[in-house]
C-alpha cells in the first residue's frame, strides 16, 4: 500500500513541477511575487531565491543584483549554487522599484529570460532539494489523486483495527462461554474496555483515533496533514468518516 501511494506522491509532484518549469512563467511570476516576497536587501546587493517565492522549490536559482562598474546579465555559480547575476552601474534599485526594475529594460528583461532559459535547459534537474515550500506541500496533499491515497491508507488502518477487534473479541467470546456469571460479567466489561481502546467511546472519539493515523502522513512520517487539508477537503474527509463508523464501527461495538 505504501509504494503505491509514494507513487501518487511522486506523479503530483512531476505534474506540478512540470506546470511552473516555463521560463516565461517562472520569469513573470517573479515580478508578480517581488513585492510580497522576502529579499535580502543591503548597499551592496539584493538577493533572492527565484524558486522559493516564486513556490517551485526545484528552481533552484538565485537572483543577485550589485552595483557594478559596467552593467551586465549572466549565468553564473556560486558555492554549487546557480546565480543570475544583474550588474548595475547606476544606483541599485530600491526596494519597491524592484520589479520595475527588472521589468521596463528590455534590454535587461531579455537578458533574464535568455539566463532563465539557459538554467533551465542545461542546469534544471526537476528534483526539489527536500525541502518544499508551503504552498506545494498544500498542493500536493490538496491534489485529488493524493488525497484519495491518503484516505485508503486511513482506511486500511482501520479496517485493520476492526480485524485485531474482532479477534480479540472471539478470544473473550470462548471464555465467556460458561455458566460463571461472574466471568460473563468481567467478559463484557472488557468487551466495553477493547471497544474503546480500539474505536474510542463514541464518533468524535473515533474521528481523533483516524485522524492520528491521518497525521502519520503516506510516506510515514508526522507531516500533521490535517492542518494542510483545504476547508472542502477538510469537510469531505469528516463525512466519509461520519459514514464509515455508521456503517463499520457501530454495528460491532454494539453486538
Amino acid at each position: 500500500m505504501e509504494s503505491t501511494m509514494l507513487k501518487f506522491k511522486t506523479f503530483i509532484t512531476e505534474m506540478v513541477l512540470q506546470e511552473q518549469a516555463s521560463s516565461d512563467l517562472i520569469y513573470q511570476k517573479m515580478l508578480d511575487v517581488l513585492d510580497d516576497a522576502h529579499i535580502d536587501f543591503d548597499k551592496d546587493k539584493i538577493c533572492f531565491h527565484i524558486g522559493r517565492i516564486t513556490k517551485n522549490s526545484a528552481v533552484d536559482l538565485f537572483m543577485t543584483i550589485r552595483p557594478s562598474d559596467a552593467p551586465s546579465v549572466r549565468l553564473g555559480k556560486k558555492d554549487g549554487v546557480m546565480h543570475i547575476v544583474v550588474d548595475v552601474e547606476d544606483r541599485l534599485p530600491v526596494r519597491t522599484e524592484i520589479d520595475a526594475f527588472l521589468a521596463k529594460d528590455r534590454k535587461r528583461a531579455s537578458a533574464i529570460k535568455a539566463c532563465i532559459d539557459n538554467y533551465m535547459s542545461q542546469h534544471y534537474s526537476g528534483d526539489s532539494d527536500g525541502s518544499k515550500t508551503r504552498y506545494e506541500d498544500e498542493q500536493l496533499v490538496n491534489g485529488k489523486k493524493y488525497f484519495e491515497a491518503m484516505y485508503e491508507k486511513v482506511v486500511a488502518e482501520l479496517h485493520d483495527r476492526i480485524e485485531e477487534y474482532n479477534e480479540a473479541c472471539d478470544d473473550l467470546n470462548q471464555q465467556m462461554d460458561t455458566e460463571d456469571t461472574g466471568v460473563r460479567e468481567t467478559g463484557k466489561v472488557a468487551h466495553r474496555h477493547l471497544a474503546k481502546e480500539y474505536f474510542g467511546d463514541n464518533l468524535e472519539e473515533f474521528k481523533k483515533i483516524a485522524m492520528g493515523i491521518l497525521n502519520n502522513g503516506v510516506d510515514g512520517k508526522n507531516s500533521a496533514m490535517q492542518r494542510q487539508l483545504t476547508k472542502e477537503n477538510k469537510e469531505k474527509l469528516e463525512n466519509r468518516l461520519d459514514s464509515f463508523y455508521d456503517q463499520k464501527v457501530k454495528p460491532i461495538i454494539k453486538a
